[in-house]
């Protein structure tokens, strides 16, 4: 399942790790918990490379370089001198906390690339890091949803600069359980490279562990229903939903008729990096992704629910429907947010 996501050095860096690990120190990682780790691993380290590279505009790389299992107290010293930490917690069927440790030279290429600023880490990079890394566990827990069907998601907390000789890092690491579970990295953008740590807390390991096992059970049980008599299998026929609109109200409808909805037109859309929001002023002119005489789409709650052309009722902007989205092209509009 790792190897999905890892090439085969970095898995044959892993196993000795993991080999090292178990006969230098008693804190070594069962094998079902090194191989829950390293796949989490592999979907990190592919989604920083294609989040940052996509951010930045130009080829990011990150490699796994090992798994380690310390103590606590072990791990600042594994640290770089100044570090940027980030903290993260997962939510949902995935409970647990992350640390993520930056050398400050790293996290001011990645934050000041993004925002097109250099210099020192200040607060604008910082902005900058913790949403490039949000898109990055984003990216993550969509793979983990995928693979091991997990519903999960990761809250960034705000950044914090502190030196290798604070208690901080010492008593982040400790917050996350003994033995500190870490995958270090190394991170290329440009010229820059260093150095990048993630640290698991022991409830995250344990999520995944437990959704490594589950997908066995739907297995087995289909195994032993291949074992028994053969039965014809048919596909199954569904008539087609029409196009036209669906006049039939439920009879109660009356009670939620004063609910106000908020109604929505949107004349279009674009994607726009940091540094390029951060240099629009008065005059700036932002090209949309449609064209001119195409209709607006009129959101309700936020779903499309028609289509229709602007308008100028006396000085005030309109829009005249032109087209009711019918039941099925509503579905397909909700599938695709």
């Amino acid at each position: 399942m790792c190897a999905e996501a890892l090439s085969q050095d970095e898995i044959d860096a892993l196993l000795r790790g993991q080999s090292n690990a178990a006969s230098e120190d008693e804190t070594a990682l069962p094998p079902e918990e090194h191989e829950a780790v390293a796949l989490y691993a592999g979907l990190f380290r592919s989604a920083c490379t294609d989040v940052w590279s996509k951010l930045l505009g130009q080829e990011v790389k990150f490699d796994v370089e090992a798994l380690e299992s310390l103590a606590p107290e072990q791990l600042p010293a594994r640290c770089p001198e100044d570090a940027v930490l980030l903290r993260l917690k997962h939510g949902k069927d995935l409970q647990g906390s992350l640390l993520m440790v930056f050398p400050v030279t790293l996290a001011t290429a990645l934050g000041g690339a993004l925002t097109g600023t250099g210099g020192e880490f200040g607060e604008l990079e910082q902005s900058a890091l913790r949403e490039g890394q949000s898109q990055v566990f984003a990216a993550v827990c969509a793979q983990l949803a995928q693979k091991l069907k997990l519903t999960t998601q990761v809250r960034a907390t705000p950044t914090e600069v502190c030196r290798n000789s604070d208690a901080l890092l010492a008593e982040e690491a400790g917050a996350l359980g003994e033995p500190v579970v870490a995958v270090f990295l190394r991170a290329r953008a440009g010229e820059a490279s260093g150095p990048l740590i993630l640290a698991f807390s022991h409830t995250v390991i344990a999520g995944l562990m437990r959704a490594l096992v589950e997908p066995e059970k739907p297995r087995a049980t289909q195994a032993r229903r291949e074992t028994g008599q053969a039965r014809a299998v048919h596909p199954a026929v569904f008539d087609e939903f029409p196009g036209a609109e669906v006049k039939a109200q439920p009879p109660n409808l009356s009670f939620i008729l004063d609910i106000g909805l908020e109604v929505r037109v949107e004349l279009g859309r674009t994607s726009m990096r940091v540094k390029e929001v951060l240099e629009l002023g008065p005059g700036a002119v932002i090209e949309l992704d449609k064209l001119a005489g195409e209709p607006v789409d009129l959101l309700v709650n936020d779903k499309l629910f028609a289509r229709g052309e602007v308008v100028v009722i006396d000085e005030n902007f309109g829009v005249r429907v032109t087209d009711i989205v019918n039941i099925k092209d509503r579905i397909e509009a909700m599938g695709e947010a």
